[in-house]
């Protein structure tokens, strides 16, 4: 027989990839709110704490490529600046994002 042994910790580099995960999860459910077609290409603002920004950052390019996001707008905020004024908004609440509530902006390009 055979023994496989698995490492279950979750390091802070997997914590990170499960936030960038769901976050993908909720702007995916928010361009279908908005009635985006699935090939439509956005331009996207999120605002957010410093910490969950930092994550975000770091995985930049993913985000953008799994939305299909022309230009992602980060800030370090609790108020969206920059969206326009007919722009797709929705909030994440903290208990739906790891503790880090998050608020975004769409729209078609």
């Amino acid at each position: 027989g055979y023994v496989a042994v698995l490492d279950t910790t979750l390091t802070p580099d997997l914590l990170a990839e499960g936030l960038v995960r769901d976050l993908t999860h909720y702007l995916q459910d928010a361009r279908k709110k908005a009635g985006l077609a699935i090939e439509d290409s956005i331009s996207l603002w999120l605002a957010t704490d410093a910490e969950l920004a930092a994550t975000l950052e770091r995985f930049t390019a993913s985000i953008k490529d799994e939305t299909l996001a022309r230009d992602l707008t980060l800030r370090v905020s609790a108020e969206l600046e920059g969206a326009p004024a007919d722009a797709y908004r929705e909030a994440i609440p903290a208990a739906k994002l790891g503790g880090h509530a998050l608020t975004l902006a769409l729209v078609k390009r």
